[in-house]
């Protein structure tokens, strides 16, 4: 997806910008995930020791579909979501997000949890999530050719 160039990192989001974005409903916010993500073809996630770290939904039902994999668009984002010193925000590029770590928390019966807040986020399947994204991408790239 990405030639061989680097992608140049993105300019921090200001402390307004972030506390803007914050205070959107979790709809509006999901939105505006899948446009940032597939403008600069990354996401966020947090890890610790162990991997990947999920959160649990709540007002789900016992099982694994009350995981979800919490994604953000921007590091600064995922950082302020950090529960802990161990937990450390990781950039997944685009092509491994929709390749292999999607299908891989779609298999797991995981959800994604798209750019959380206080409120909680907007919870998706993994594969309905990953269909918006690529379809995402490919406007994103028609309206720039």
């Amino acid at each position: 997806m990405m030639g061989e160039e680097e992608a140049p990192p993105l300019s921090p989001l200001a402390p307004q910008e972030i506390d803007r974005l914050l205070a959107l409903d979790a709809q509006t916010r999901a939105d505006w995930m899948l446009e940032d993500c597939a403008r600069h073809e990354q996401a966020w996630g947090l890890v610790d020791s162990k991997g990947w770290v999920v959160f649990q939904l709540p007002q789900s039902p016992a099982g694994p579909g009350h995981w979800a994999l919490p994604l953000w668009p921007r590091q600064e984002l995922a950082a302020l979501a950090s529960r802990s010193a161990e937990e450390q925000p990781r950039r997944v590029d685009f092509e491994v997000l929709l390749e292999s770590l999607l299908p891989e928390v779609e298999q797991r019966g995981w959800k994604v949890l798209a750019c959380p807040g206080q409120d909680g986020g907007l919870s998706e399947n993994a594969s309905e999530f990953r269909g918006q994204l690529a379809q995402t991408w490919d406007e994103l790239n028609e309206e720039e050719t």
